[in-house]
C-alpha cells in the first residue's frame, strides 16, 4: 500500500505536470502573422519559448518509467505513452516531438485555438523533411542553442545520461555495484526496464488514420518486414499508404509459414537489415502472422543487439498471442525454438480488418489462444465465446457480417471486446514475467505436450494447443480442481470451434514421456504443467510419472471417443489448407546435428523491393 505521503506526491507531480503543459496555450500566436518568416526559424522560436523550454526541462528530468508516474496517469495511458516519448526530445526528430506535444495538448486541454496552432506547427515542420527528420539536439546546434537547452544537457550527462544519450527510448537500465576494500570480490545488481504498448485498432491503412504516420513521417523512410502472402492481398494499400503521406517505403518481403520458422530466416534478415543500413532507433515495421514476428523480432534482438520493431498483427494468433510476444525464435534441426531471445515489439497494433482474409482454419486455430487465455485466466471471457465463438468463426471476426441476423454494430463491439480481453490476460501473464524467471506461467496452458509433438504431427498450432488444453483439463478433473460440468464445458467449446481434442501421435505414451523430460529440463527441473483450478483460474501439476501418463492418456483418449469426429478437430494439419508440412522439413528425429549440417542447410530468399520517392 503506498502511503498518504506517496499519494501526495504524485498528485502534486501529476499537477505541476499538467500545470505545464496548460501553459503551453498562452503562447505568442504573433509570430505566425510574420509571412517572412521561414519554418525552421519558426521552430526556433517555439523552442525558445520560455513555457516551451520549461516544459521540455521539467519532462527530460522525469522518472518517466516509475509506477508513481504510471499510477498517476492510469486513467490516460495515451497521455502517459506520450509523456515517455517527450522525455527524450533532444535525440527525436524535430517533428516527432512538435507532434507528440500537440497530441498531448489535446488531450490535456480544451483550448480549441492552441490546439490547431500546435498541430499546425507541427504538420509545418513535418512537411519540410530538412528539418522534421533531423533530432532536436542537431537542430539545435544549427540554429544556436537556448542557454537553458546546454545547462539541462550538463545536467543530464551527470545525473541522467539516458535521458541525454538514449539508445533506446523504450528501455532503461541501472545497477548497483558493491566491491570489496581489495577489489578481489565484485558484486553487480543490475534492473532492466523495458515498456511495450499494444493497441487494439480498425483499418490502420486507411490514409486518415495517422497511427503509422506519426512513427515514420519523422524517420523520413519505413523499413518493412512484410510476410508475401499478406504482400499479395494488402501489399499495394500498404504501399498506397505509404506514398499518400510522402514516406519512403522500402520493403522486405519474406515467405512466413511454419516451415519458414528457420535459422536461415534470420540470418538472411540480418543481412537485409545491415544493407538498409537500418539505425538502432529506428523501429522495423514488421507486418503478417505469428512466424514473422518470432523470425523478425529475433533477428531485431541480434542486429545492434536491440533494434525495436513495431508489428502489425494480420492473423488472430498473431493479434492475441504470438505477436505481442516478447519471446522471439525460431526452430533448427527439428527442434522447435532452438533458437531465440527475449525482445518484445514496442508497439502492437491488432486490427481485425485484415481478418476477412483469413483461411477459415486459421481463424480457428487462432481462437484456440483465446480459449486458452480464457479457460485459465477470464471465466467472463469463457462464457463470451461459448455464446459467440462460432459466430466469430462464420463472420470471420465481424468482417463478413452479410446475412448475419443480429445488432451488426454491437457484434463488432462484442468482437473488440473479446480480442482485447484475451490481449489484456495474455499481457498480464506474459509481462509481469518477462524473462521467465518463475514457471507459473498461465498462457503455457496446452503447450506443455503439444509443443514436442506438433512439428512432428504437422498439426497448425492451434489444433495441436487444442489437444493439450483438452488433455490438461482431464488431468485437473482426476486432480479434483474442476468439476465434471467445467471439464465438459471445456471440452464443448473447444470442439464446438472445431479444435481436436485429440490426434493419433498422442497415442505414443512413451514419446510423449520423452517429451515431458525435454519439457523439465528447459523449465529449469519443473513440469509445471499449468491447467485450470476452477474455470478462470490456473494451477500448475509438477509430478506425473510414466505410468500415471500413459493411465491417463487411454483414459482420455477413451472420453475424447464421444465427441464430434471422434474428437479430432476440423483441417487440423498445415497440409489441409495448402501449407508444406512442417514433419517434412528439417531432422523431425530430433538428431543433433553433424558437423556438415551447416552445409546442408536450406536457404530462404528475402527478397528486398527499395521504393523511392
Amino acid at each position: 500500500m503506498k502511503s498518504r505521503l506517496d499519494l501526495v506526491g504524485m498528485e502534486v507531480e501529476k499537477n505541476s505536470l499538467q500545470e505545464k503543459i496548460v501553459s503551453l496555450n498562452d503562447l505568442p500566436w504573433k509570430i505566425f502573422n510574420d509571412a517572412a518568416l521561414s519554418v525552421k526559424e519558426l521552430a526556433k522560436k517555439i523552442f525558445a519559448l520560455p513555457a516551451v523550454s520549461d516544459f521540455f526541462i521539467y519532462t527530460s528530468r522525469l522518472d518517466v518509467f516509475s509506477k508513481e508516474l504510471s499510477d498517476s496517469l492510469s486513467c490516460d495511458l495515451e497521455s502517459l505513452l506520450l509523456i515517455r516519448k517527450l522525455k527524450y526530445f533532444y535525440n527525436q526528430p524535430t517533428a516527432a516531438v512538435l507532434q507528440q506535444l500537440a497530441s498531448l495538448l489535446e488531450r490535456i486541454s480544451s483550448n480549441k485555438e492552441a490546439i490547431s496552432k500546435w498541430n499546425e506547427i507541427a504538420k509545418m515542420v513535418a512537411d519540410e523533411n530538412n528539418i522534421g527528420t533531423k533530432p532536436v539536439h542537431r537542430f539545435f546546434k544549427e540554429t544556436g542553442c537556448p542557454e537553458c537547452y546546454l545547462d539541462n544537457a550538463e545536467y543530464l550527462e551527470k545525473f541522467d545520461p539516458h535521458g541525454l544519450y538514449p539508445t533506446s527510448i523504450y528501455r532503461k537500465c541501472d545497477g548497483d555495484i558493491l566491491a570489496k576494500a581489495d577489489a578481489s570480490v565484485v558484486e553487480c545488481t543490475m534492473r532492466h526496464t523495458l515498456t511495450t504498448t499494444a493497441k487494439i485498432v480498425y483499418k490502420v491503412l486507411d490514409p486518415a488514420n495517422p497511427e503509422l504516420k506519426n512513427v515514420y513521417k519523422p524517420l523520413g523512410r519505413c523499413v518493412a518486414v512484410v510476410d508475401r502472402n499478406v504482400n499479395k492481398i494488402y501489399g499495394e494499400e500498404i504501399q498506397a499508404y505509404f506514398d499518400e503521406h510522402c514516406i519512403e517505403l522500402q520493403k522486405v518481403v519474406i515467405t512466413a509459414g511454419e516451415v519458414d520458422k528457420d535459422i536461415a530466416t534470420v540470418q538472411n534478415l540480418l543481412v537485409m537489415l545491415k544493407k538498409l543500413r537500418v539505425k538502432r532507433n529506428e523501429p522495423v515495421f514488421v507486418v503478417g502472422n505469428g512466424v514473422i514476428h518470432d523470425v523478425t523480432g529475433c533477428a531485431c534482438s541480434m542486429y545492434h543487439r536491440n533494434t525495436p520493431y513495431i508489428m502489425l498483427s494480420t492473423s488472430v494468433v498473431a493479434g492475441i498471442d504470438a505477436g505481442l510476444s516478447p519471446r522471439t525464435g525460431c526452430d533448427g534441426f527439428g527442434f522447435k525454438n532452438l533458437f531465440g531471445a527475449y525482445h518484445p515489439p514496442v508497439l502492437t497494433l491488432t486490427d481485425r480488418s485484415f481478418f476477412r482474409s483469413q483461411h477459415s482454419a486459421c481463424l480457428r486455430h487462432g481462437i484456440a489462444e483465446i480459449v486458452k487465455i480464457a479457460v485459465v485466466k477470464d471465466e467472463e471471457l469463457f462464457a463470451l465465446l461459448e455464446q459467440k465463438g462460432c459466430n466469430l468463426l462464420s463472420t470471420k471476426f465481424g468482417t463478413e457480417m452479410e446475412g448475419f441476423p443480429g445488432d451488426q454494430e454491437a457484434f463488432g463491439r462484442v468482437c473488440d471486446l473479446i480480442i482485447g480481453k484475451a490481449l489484456e490476460y495474455y499481457m498480464r501473464s506474459e509481462y509481469s514475467n518477462i524473462f521467465e524467471t518463475h514457471q507459473c506461467r498461465p498462457h503455457a496452458y496446452g503447450h506443455t505436450w503439444s509443443a514436442g509433438y506438433e512439428l512432428a504431427s504437422g498439426m497448425l498450432h492451434g489444433q495441436a494447443v487444442a489437444t493439450g488444453m483438452g488433455f490438461g483439463a482431464y488431468l485437473s478433473l482426476c486432480t479434483g480442481w474442476i468439476t465434471q460440468h467445467e471439464f465438459d464445458r471445456i471440452l464443448k467449446l473447444l470442439s464446438d470451434l472445431g479444435l481436436s481434442l485429440w490426434h493419433p501421435v498422442m497415442e505414443d505414451s512413451q514419446a510423449l514421456y520423452q517429451i515431458q523430460a525435454s519439457v523439465i529440463e528447459k523449465r529449469a527441473g519443473n513440469l509445471v504443467a499449468p491447467v485450470p483450478k476452477g474455470l478462470g483460474k490456473c494451477g500448475y501439476i509438477n509430478d506425473m510419472p510414466y505410468e500415471l501418463l500413459d493411465k491417463r492418456l487411454g483414459e482420455y483418449r477413451k472420453v475424447t471417443q464421444g465427441y464430434p469426429r471422434q474428437g479430432v478437430g476440423i483441417e487440423v494439419h498445415c497440409k489441409d489448407i495448402g501449407l508444406e508440412d512442417p514433419a517434412t522439413v528439417g531432422n523431425v528425429n530430433r538428431e543433433l546435428p553433424s558437423q556438415d549440417a551447416k552445409d546442408n542447410a536450406s536457404v530462404n530468399e528475402c527478397h528486398l523491393e527499395a521504393v523511392k520517392k
